[in-house]
């Protein structure tokens, strides 16, 4: 009787369900935005489905289940929400609102969601960064979120849950983010707000663990006073093949050209960088990484260059005309072997930024040796139109104030400012060359630019051989024979320095690629950079020498 009892409520119990508006407006939610999701962005879910059973059957099983309990825990976050009270709903409504806009964005831009890379570079960039990438705002995230409000105010009369049910939910997706990550799943594909759950729970995990983590040690200490001076340039955004020093048609950088007519350049032509996204190509420069990605954490435990500086007795030097906090892999420890640290709260905020910090190091350089120099550049970072002033400008058209969506203008601007940014650099940091009798600069930029020749959507951090592209020259007089025949890379500049400071072999800590004053033609290989985000379903490494894949 009670068995018969149960049976005859059953549809009771799903009618009374379907008839709560919560758990309806939170069931219609999810259904439209996988559809909408699958539709606009290229079938992410029936993607990943589709490439999940090349892979074993318990790989392809746990795929297939995450993404059904992100579903379920997507559609139970909805639903608490669409039962909470007032202030609690305005939270709810502020998460999905502020996730939604995003990922659509970053959708529109490079055709992926947010990954914990990009959150990392946001959380490190100036809030300049932030304004100019309003440029990019996609309206398509407007269409889920009038339908979220539509049924918030559909759902109004239920107001049931507080704080407690608030913390509840986070904890669990919390947990959850965690479970993922461990299992292997936290890269498998889902719906934008709990793909964004589950990159804010790498990122968070990720800096956890490198926290634990620490720096090898350089014990050596050299008895020998440095005769010579170094200048290591990481430029920003400068792509190689528009410096008419690598033979563009403009005449971009006359001076590195005169330099290079007189003998005191070895120039490696279009090299290419460790990645198309600032902070994984400075840590690699900075660290002497031999690949990426780098789950060892190898990045983080490598000595840095400033370790080995020191160890040869430099004074050592760290310039930044970007921002006025550590950004780039550094961390307060590493200040440690920095003995001047200068921001742009030393040289200024406008466009002669840079021009000011060549000046700085043409003084220094000018006065003695026994100084080891970096110089992370403000460079001729988007949006191009404010690396220069008016009156600079040489080649037009030039784009609209954040508008850029005219190649033909958009490289014109750019030209106008490598040749006010990159040409004036040069010419106030080596104002007499003289100083390269004793001065060695090796130059290069942390990644290229897309210049939206082939329509693309984005500057870089993208998977476009272009925004590989970076220059990379030796500046100065020195006995070495370097074969400039050689395909470089960015995995080549940490070895250079070492070799440059005259670091020996039993100093090293970890083996290192090839300096480029030892690497010959023969030795040329393949040459890949890390395009877009690791976090991907698909391969991210990209054959420059082969086009883009």
């Amino acid at each position: 009787m009670k068995e018969n009892e149960r049976n005859t409520n059953l549809p009771d119990r799903w009618a009374k369900l379907l008839s709560n508006r919560p758990f309806v407006a939170a069931v219609i939610f999810t259904l439209f935005l996988f559809g909408l999701e699958e539709k606009w962005f290229r079938l992410p879910q029936t993607l990943y489905l589709w490439l999940l059973p090349r892979e074993p059957f318990w790989l392809y099983l746990g795929g297939v289940l995450s993404i059904l309990f992100s579903l379920f825990l997507f559609l139970f976050f909805l639903w608490v929400s669409f039962l909470s009270r007032p202030v609690y709903r305005v939270i709810y409504a502020g998460i999905l609102i502020g996730v939604i806009l995003v990922q659509y964005n970053y959708q529109n831009v490079f055709g992926r969601f947010i990954s914990a890379q990009d959150m990392n570079t946001a959380l490190s960039s100036p809030f300049n960064l932030w304004v100019d990438a309003a440029a990019f705002f996609s309206w398509s995230g407007l269409l889920p979120i009038s339908l979220y409000l539509l049924l918030t105010l559909w759902t109004w009369p239920r107001q049931q849950h507080g704080g407690r049910q608030f913390l509840a939910i986070i904890a669990v997706i919390a947990v959850s983010n965690v479970i993922y990550y461990y299992l292997g799943y936290s890269h498998s594909a889902a719906l934008s707000v709990p793909a964004f759950f589950k990159t804010a729970g790498n990122l968070f995990i990720e800096g956890v663990e490198i926290r634990q983590l620490t720096r090898q040690l350089v014990p050596y200490k050299s008895d020998i006073v440095p005769q010579n001076n170094i200048v290591l340039i990481i430029d920003e955004s400068i792509r190689g093949d528009r410096l008419s020093v690598n033979g563009y048609i403009r005449p971009t950088t006359p001076y590195l050209e005169t330099l290079a007519h007189q003998g005191y350049v070895s120039n490696w032509g279009i090299a290419v960088s460790a990645a198309t996204c600032s902070i994984l190509s400075n840590k690699v420069i900075l660290t002497g990484g031999s690949h990426l990605p780098d789950p060892d954490y190898h990045l983080e435990t490598n000595p840095t260059i400033f370790q080995y500086a020191k160890a040869m007795g430099y004074t050592t030097y760290y310039l930044d005309t970007q921002t006025d906090y550590l950004w780039n892999g550094l961390t307060v420890t590493d200040l440690t072997y920095i003995d001047h640290h200068m921001t742009r709260r030393n040289f200024g905020q406008d466009y002669d930024v840079d021009l000011r910090a060549a000046d700085f190091i043409y003084e220094q350089v000018a006065s003695g040796t026994g100084n080891f120099f970096l110089l992370n550049k403000a460079g001729v970072h988007f949006h191009y139109n404010d690396t220069y002033p008016a009156e600079a400008i040489i080649w037009e058209p030039i784009p609209a104030p954040k508008i850029y969506v005219d190649p033909l203008a958009v490289g014109n601007t750019y030209d106008n400012g490598l040749h006010y940014n990159v040409e004036q650099f040069f010419r106030r940091l080596l104002k007499d060359t003289i100083v390269l009798e004793h001065t060695l600069l090796l130059y290069t930029s942390d990644h290229g630019q897309t210049l939206i020749e082939n329509g693309e959507t984005w500057s870089h951090c993208g998977n476009t051989s272009k925004e590989a592209a970076v220059p990379l020259l030796l500046i100065g007089q020195h006995n070495f024979s370097p074969d400039t025949q050689y395909r470089a890379t960015h995995y080549n500049i940490f070895p250079t320095i070492l070799d440059l400071m005259g670091v020996p072999a039993e100093a090293r800590i970890v083996t290192y690629p090839l300096s480029l004053l030892e690497a010959t033609t023969l030795d040329s290989a393949n040459r890949y950079f890390l395009g877009g985000t690791v976090e991907a379903y698909y391969s991210v490494q990209v054959n420059f020498d082969q086009g883009e894949e």
